[in-house]
């Protein structure tokens, strides 16, 4: 069962490591503020984004990583368990390797939801040839990668 975030707003958000994070939030908060479910792939060890989604967010907002913490479930992208994902407006990844990117992009189209990669660096795969519309947002310190169809 997914973890909804809107239940533990006891958890503390810890100082970030992810430059712009702020920027990040604002943007996926202007954009899909009326989303009812947003999924994080690859939460890691930086909650924040995550954290204060959900406390932006009307509807659900949920992490998922291969090794769990008490904010986010269980996942493996590359043998996704669907039902996490059923129905997502968004489905966003901040740092992906680019080996499960097309993990990322395939339960995307599945699911018919929207995609943001925050790349690492430029390592991103061509959205291009999986959504008819693509886009790259700069904010001040990061690049958003976005695919929609």
């Amino acid at each position: 069962m997914p973890v909804d975030l809107k239940n533990k707003r006891w958890y503390k958000i810890p100082k970030s490591k992810i430059p712009g994070y702020k920027n990040i939030v604002k943007y996926i908060k202007n954009e899909y503020f009326s989303a009812d479910k947003i999924v994080e792939i690859g939460v890691g060890n930086h909650p924040e984004i995550l954290t204060n989604l959900s406390n932006e967010i009307k509807g659900k907002v949920i992490g998922v990583d291969i090794d769990p913490s008490p904010q986010t479930t269980y996942d493996n992208i590359s043998f996704p368990n669907m039902s996490i994902y059923d129905n997502a407006d968004l489905i966003y990844s901040i740092r992906p390797p680019i080996e499960i990117q097309k993990d990322i992009v395939n339960v995307c189209k599945i699911e018919e939801s929207d995609l943001i990669i925050r790349p690492l660096m430029d390592e991103v795969v061509d959205l291009n040839k999986y959504f008819k519309r693509t886009k790259l947002v700069s904010l001040k310190d990061n690049s958003l990668y976005i695919g929609k169809d």
